[in-house]
């Protein structure tokens, strides 16, 4: 599990996360992406294991919406 200091926008970055920290704080408390935000000893890291199962998702679902639109044609 590759942890990333929520804090560090830099490395948020470079680890091709390009939400802002406080977006993930509210995902964070709002739990909207379970696992995504964990928090050890108060502060909070973004998983990037997670996130990459996130993007994979929305990209699967992304596809089917465009076939679907290329069946309306």
């Amino acid at each position: 599990m590759e942890l990333i200091p929520v804090c560090n926008k830099q490395a948020l970055m470079q680890a091709g996360c390009f939400f802002s920290p406080n977006t993930l704080r509210k995902w964070h408390s709002r739990n909207t992406h379970p696992g995504l935000v964990v928090k050890i000893g108060g502060r909070l890291f973004l998983n990037k294991k997670v996130l990459g199962k996130i993007v994979e998702k929305e990209v699967v679902k992304q596809r089917k919406r465009a076939q679907r639109l290329e069946l309306l044609k």
